[in-house]
């Protein structure tokens, strides 16, 4: 995902904690991978449709969820996962 206010910067999960990064070149892969995200149904409540969760692209059962004032990406089963990474998708954001 693309920062708004640095565009050559992106949010990126390196060893599972979501940081602002740029990529190291053209081919950088992982970078790529590391900073895609499926946008879901939120997981607290999949029929409220203002509620979204981003999933993983290359740890398919991984979410982005707030823990300890950070983000993380963490699995599908961890203890409280659906409200931390349920986030509210406010309009004309896109």
């Amino acid at each position: 995902m693309r920062s708004v206010n640095f565009p050559t910067l992106y949010l990126r999960h390196r060893d599972f904690r979501l940081r602002l990064e740029g990529p190291s070149g053209p081919g950088d892969q992982l970078f790529r991978e590391d900073s895609t995200f499926y946008i879901e149904p939120g997981l607290a409540n999949p029929a409220d449709p203002g509620g979204i969760s981003f999933r993983s692209v290359n740890y398919q059962d991984r979410y982005i969820r707030h823990r300890d004032f950070h983000l993380w990406v963490e699995p599908r089963d961890s203890a409280n996962l659906a409200p931390d990474a349920t986030f509210v998708k406010l309009v004309g954001l896109d």
